[in-house]
């Protein structure tokens, strides 16, 4: 159970860009505790699209081979960019027509 207020920062992520981080989003991931940069107990959450990311598919779910490689990528950030978590915001239309390759990236 955890107590008092939750905060965490929320990075989003263009997917038309991936698996590249943007340098900013990785810098306050890896910052926590200095001068500037986010506490070391909060959490840099990495989002996944969003309403502004989502307007097209998104290349790596053409395939189920790209999204698996795709999620081999994303599941490194936590030691290669210090992300805390990872959040799929996959809005319509990029989840729309790569169902089961979306699925094969989760």
């Amino acid at each position: 159970q955890i107590s008092g207020a939750n905060v965490l920062w929320l990075t989003f992520i263009n997917p038309q860009l991936m698996p590249a981080v943007p340098p900013a989003m990785a810098r306050l991931a890896q910052c926590k505790g200095q001068p500037g940069c986010p506490n070391v107990t909060t959490p840099v959450i990495f989002s996944i699209g969003g309403e502004a990311y989502s307007n097209k598919q998104w290349p790596w779910l053409a395939s189920q081979s790209a999204a698996e490689s795709m999620a081999a990528e994303v599941a490194q950030w936590d030691t290669k960019y210090g992300a805390d978590g990872i959040d799929l915001d996959i809005e319509t239309p990029a989840g729309n027509s790569g169902g089961n390759n979306l699925i094969a990236f989760a």
